[in-house]
């Protein structure tokens, strides 16, 4: 395997999109450079917009060029995995803000999310159930956090909470004070989120939809009616993002 030659001495301006290629025999890889002056280190990106290199301010080309043949084996193999379970293209909304799955080079096998991107270290058929879980965690978080402040304006307290893959409805409450949510409330934005959490948590107080529970919910959550609209609209969306076979 070798590499197309650059300029290797040239250092990369700020704002300027540089490309290396990386060549074997037919098959050739455009790199594209880009220097931050928020990154602290190297980072290969593999992903929607091809494979990117990021980097600090004070790297060259030359610098570049010997990072990316050492990782030549790394680009091409999660390159392949990338477009082969995660359709080039694919796009996951956090919180009702679109976000893009990309491969990163990185040591730590979490999950991470920055500037509208989901980053996997390790692309493979999993790749998406990682992604779930951890998008699961972050919706129980934010869901704790609603739950509690909604549970103090109504003077009642719920026994748990839990996440499930309901393809019928949003959110239940059980006569025990037992609450699940769909995990698939990630997607959707946070007004939507809290709206619903404040659903299920007046059925703590009134279980039928009843006048009762009605002004309850418009009490402790005054957009109810606005994320209903959102979620008869937009609803069904929230199930295509991540098909069901990887939940």
């Amino acid at each position: 395997m070798k590499m197309k030659k650059k300029n290797i001495t040239t250092p990369i301006v700020a704002n300027q999109i540089k490309t290396i290629e990386l060549i074997n025999g037919s098959d050739v890889i455009q790199v594209k450079l880009r220097q931050s002056a928020r990154a602290k280190k190297l980072r290969i990106h593999v992903g929607l917009r091809g494979v990117r290199l990021i980097t600090p301010i004070s790297v060259n080309i030359k610098h570049a060029h010997n990072f990316l043949m050492t990782e030549e084996e790394w680009i091409r193999e999660n390159l392949k995995k990338f477009q082969s379970t995660c359709p080039v293209g694919n796009e996951v909304m956090v919180f009702g803000i679109p976000h893009t799955i990309q491969a990163t080079y990185t040591t730590s096998k979490k999950i991470q999310i920055e500037d509208s991107k989901i980053l996997v270290s390790k692309i493979d058929n999993n790749s998406l159930n990682k992604v779930k879980k951890h998008l699961s965690a972050l919706l129980k978080e934010k869901i704790y956090i609603y739950a509690d402040e909604i549970c103090e304006k109504l003077g009642t307290q719920y026994a748990n909470i839990s996440l499930r893959d309901q393809s019928g409805r949003w959110g239940s409450c059980s006569s025990r004070g037992r609450i699940s949510f769909s995990w698939r409330l990630a997607f959707a934005p946070l007004f939507v989120i809290e709206s619903v959490v404040a659903h299920e948590l007046c059925h703590l107080l009134e279980m039928s939809h009843n006048q009762r529970f009605w002004s309850l919910l418009a009490e402790v959550n005054p957009r109810c009616k606005e994320a209903d609209i959102w979620l008869k609209e937009n609803g069904n969306l929230l199930h295509h993002y991540i098909p069901r076979k990887h939940s």
